[in-house]
């Protein structure tokens, strides 16, 4: 599995993130912002890069779109 992190503005942002993409069915985690990205919030949901394209879709449905997403490895 590829995996990916979205990053948010904030912790409260990716918990909502990741509460909302748990309820649409998505196999999701929220992890500590791995060291090599540079991020202002801590917290980076991991989801396979499969299905990022409708996670992004599902957050921006709900005004939650992630900041940015990049792979989780470097």
């Amino acid at each position: 599995m590829s995996c990916r992190v979205a990053l948010f503005g904030s912790t409260q942002r990716a918990i909502r993130g990741e509460k909302i993409l748990k309820q649409a069915g998505f196999a999701v985690l929220a992890i500590p912002v791995p060291r090599h990205i540079n991020s202002d919030c801590g917290i980076a949901i991991r989801l396979d890069s499969k299905v990022e394209a409708e996670a992004v879709r599902v957050l921006a449905e709900a005004n939650l779109e992630p900041k940015s997403v990049h792979d989780l490895e470097p």
